[in-house]
């Protein structure tokens, strides 16, 4: 009993229930959500328009340690589109001011917010109101159609999966 029943319950058990899982929960969700969220929405901020169901995230790196932030967009006419590195050093007038966040005494700082900036193809710029320098790492916006599709798949593959295999598997061997 107790030799035959340690090696079937921990051997099958774990193999079953770490590999599968792990793999297909992490890896999957990962890599799935990641690809269709930051891929799209690096094209997303300048290509087209955001709409109210779309949630920007902006991580940046502010040149004043624990200082402010401030955020804003700017609208550019479709045809004017261009990269944010192309337009570094360049800080028009905000055509609509996001908030002021604060940095961390990295100079990190994080950002969320409703993108409810209606039709139009907009810029994102982040400026240290404190010298007005500018740097912004990364945005990424959390698009409708991301967010449903993992937590379904992830939800429904993860426990239906974990909890067939591993619960009759170990209960009725053991």
């Amino acid at each position: 009993n107790t030799t035959e029943n340690t090696e079937d319950n921990s051997e099958v058990n774990t193999e079953d229930n770490t590999a599968v899982n792990t793999e297909d929960n992490t890896s999957f969700n990962t890599a799935a959500n990641t690809a269709d969220n930051t891929d799209r929405a690096r094209l997303s901020i300048l290509e087209k328009p955001l709409t109210e169901c779309d949630t920007l995230y902006a991580t940046g790196r502010s040149f004043t340690p624990g200082g402010e932030v401030m955020l804003g967009i700017v609208e550019i006419p479709k045809e004017q589109i261009v990269s944010l590195q192309s337009r570094a050093g360049k800080i028009p007038a905000f055509d609509r001011e996001i908030g002021v966040v604060t940095a961390d005494q990295n100079g990190r700082f994080t950002a969320s917010f409703k993108t409810n900036f209606g039709e139009g193809y907009w810029d994102l710029y982040a400026v240290d109101t404190t010298n007005g320098r500018f740097d912004v790492d990364d945005f990424m916006v959390d698009a409708c159609a991301a967010t449903t599709d993992n937590t379904v798949e992830n939800g429904a593959d993860n426990t239906a999966v974990n909890t067939a295999v591993n619960g009759a598997d170990n209960t009725v061997a053991n």
